[in-house]
């Protein structure tokens, strides 16, 4: 199964959606896997709700041509989680772009919290090497605190501002609702 909820980051309540099973193939045993429910989910999605107006958020996992064009058909908004790992091409276009000077820096404080955020964005970069006609915006994120570093990196079909980058980050980082907030964890209780 592949689960989608509705999250907004200035939000506490999560609302689950249809979940989109991984079937079998005609005349196999082998499912036909994540990236197929995916299709079927957002079609769903946009054919129960065609004027929702919405940003899909996903990890790095989604980060792929053929999901983005998926998303793009229908109508929808996309906020990517990207890793340097699975996305070298991009990774290497963002340093290529930076020592050109095409790189947009950003730094927030929030000094009641003792954070300070961290931007670098860039815009139209291709997302890989094999798919060039493929373009997004890049988003990099550290939260830096006192005693830690913590770093994120997304792609957005969302033109990238300083005015609206730290929503976008939010956005991304909203994600993790889904995980904190639905999924109930169980522990044996002692004598059981």
């Amino acid at each position: 199964m592949l689960g989608a909820a509705i999250i907004h980051p200035d939000q506490r309540a999560v609302i689950p959606l249809m979940p989109a099973p991984s079937t079998n193939r005609d005349g196999t045993d082998k499912k036909d896997g994540e990236r197929h429910a995916a299709k079927r989910l957002v079609a769903q999605l946009r054919q129960e709700h065609p004027h929702l107006k919405v940003s899909v958020t996903e990890e790095s996992l989604s980060s792929h041509a053929p999901h983005i064009k998926t998303l793009h058909t229908h109508g929808l908004h996309s906020i990517l989680g990207v890793k340097e790992g699975d996305h070298a091409s991009l990774f290497q276009q963002g340093q290529a772009a930076e020592h050109a000077g095409r790189v947009t820096s950003y730094e927030r404080h929030d000094r009641a919290a003792g954070v300070v955020h961290r931007f670098r964005f860039l815009h139209d970069m291709p997302l890989n090497a094999a798919r060039t006609d493929v373009r997004v915006h890049c988003i990099e994120y550290w939260e830096v605190g006192d005693d830690k570093v913590q770093h994120f990196s997304w792609v957005t079909d969302l033109r990238v501002s300083k005015r609206n980058v730290y929503h976008l980050m939010r956005g991304g980082r909203a994600r993790w609702k889904i995980a904190n907030e639905t999924c109930m964890q169980y522990a044996e209780k002692p004598g059981r």
